[in-house]
């Protein structure tokens, strides 16, 4: 695989029927962050995938952060959780990744809580997730009702993700869609990889909901409104406004992270080993290099680089 020494820039999507086969098309394999660092002045860091897989994370992606910001380098995360920045602080925290590595976390449930507590789109919710997650609701100033008396549908997930499967939810939702309904999905991720089996994610509902007939509203990534709040921060810590050109998008989600970097306008690092690891793997037809290109052209996009894992070097 070649490596990343000099590389092109990829601030818009690339048209999603272009074929990337060629050599020439290949995105170039990045040995560490090292590489890519003093081009820019900030990342926006995807956290799950990247720097954990929900059960431990990574010291080399944790030793790519400090060594950034040792270097002068300002970094917010920017998650796709349903929850505050506050509780993913905490979650970090409990898989040994200390605050001192970031400068700020962004994350969809803030984004989308803030959208629901103007009253928008009601009071009264019908809830789609799990009890842990339930002081959302009090944070939003949402009341959890039956659907008959729902004005909007809160989906953070599934009860029990790691026993339920989403096609149960299949006779619910098209429930909730016959009622005309709209969705509000707190997270947009379709699967996340804990450990080392895929679990699927609130987005994944609300795809379902979608194809059910329902309308759903998204404020995480792709979606532009948690790029603007990340950036907004952003501008904040380093006291000036910042040019797009010198922030780098990191994430392991082709549908999110690097869609949502490519719509705003930014540079993106992908992460091989995350989500896409098993669509990536090679095969007697195929290579890595041929999978990634073939990803990329479905999504309409072309990351700067790519790294099976966040490294330094």
């Amino acid at each position: 695989m070649a490596d990343a020494q000099s590389l092109p820039s990829s601030h818009s999507a690339t048209g999603a029927g272009r074929k990337q086969n060629s050599a020439a098309d290949a995105i170039p394999f990045c040995a560490g962050l090292s590489r890519l660092a003093s081009a820019y002045d900030a990342l926006l860091c995807d956290v799950w995938g990247v720097l954990h897989n929900g059960v431990q994370a990574w010291p080399e992606a944790m030793d790519a952060l400090s060594r950034y910001r040792a270097g002068g380098g300002r970094i917010v995360l920017i998650s796709n959780a349903p929850r505050s920045q506050a509780r993913t602080r905490l979650s970090l925290a409990a898989l040994g990744i200390d605050d001192a590595l970031y400068d700020a976390v962004v994350t969809s449930g803030d984004v989308t809580r803030h959208v629901l507590a103007s009253g928008e789109y009601g009071q009264c919710c019908y809830y789609l997730g799990p009890r842990r997650d339930m002081d959302f609701l009090q944070e939003s100033g949402l009341t959890a009702v039956e659907a008959e008396a729902a004005e909007v549908i809160l989906c953070m997930g599934m009860r029990d993700d790691e026993r339920e499967r989403v096609e149960d939810y299949r006779p619910l939702l098209q429930s909730l869609a016959g009622r005309g309904l709209k969705m509000v999905c707190a997270n947009p991720d379709l699967v996340v990889k804990r450990g080392g089996h895929l679990v699927p994610c609130a987005g994944s509902l609300a795809a379902l909901y979608q194809e059910s007939g329902g309308a759903v509203l998204y404020f995480g990534k792709p979606h532009e409104r948690i790029y603007r709040h990340a950036w907004e921060i952003l501008e904040q810590l380093t006291g000036a406004p910042m040019d797009k050109k010198k922030a780098l998008a990191v994430g392991d989600g082709m549908g999110t992270d690097i869609l949502g970097a490519a719509r705003f306008g930014l540079d993106a690092l992908f992460i091989t080993g995350g989500i896409a690891a098993a669509a990536l793997e090679a095969d007697a037809r195929h290579s890595s290099e041929e999978r990634l290109a073939q990803l990329c052209a479905a999504h309409g996009v072309r990351p700067i680089a790519a790294m099976t894992h966040l490294c330094w070097r």
